[in-house]
């Protein structure tokens, strides 16, 4: 997976959501996978441009490829970042 299809998984994730007044279950899934993948203790962000940006309610998530992970910083966020494996299998398919 790279953080382009990472992030697009982010964005369907948004969009599931919005489409229900209560919550999607496939987004509610997706949630629940990301959130699993939460790491306290990620090294600061790499410098330079991310690889692809995803949205994250008025905030965004920033997305590098580093080593053998996707790393994903939230803007304004809590120190940490998500640390999701690069042949990680998100439960959200990617849009068409």
């Amino acid at each position: 997976m790279t953080p382009q299809e990472l992030a697009a998984c982010c964005e369907r994730g948004q969009a599931l959501a919005a489409e229900w007044p209560w919550r999607h279950p496939a987004a509610s899934a997706f949630a629940d996978w990301l959130a699993a993948h939460w790491d306290a203790a990620c090294p600061a962000a790499p410098a330079g441009p991310p690889a692809a940006t995803s949205a994250l309610g008025r905030e965004a998530i920033r997305w590098f490829a580093v080593g053998e992970a996707l790393l994903g910083y939230a803007a304004g966020g809590p120190c940490g970042c998500y640390r999701v494996p690069a042949g990680g299998d998100p439960p959200v398919a990617l849009p068409p």
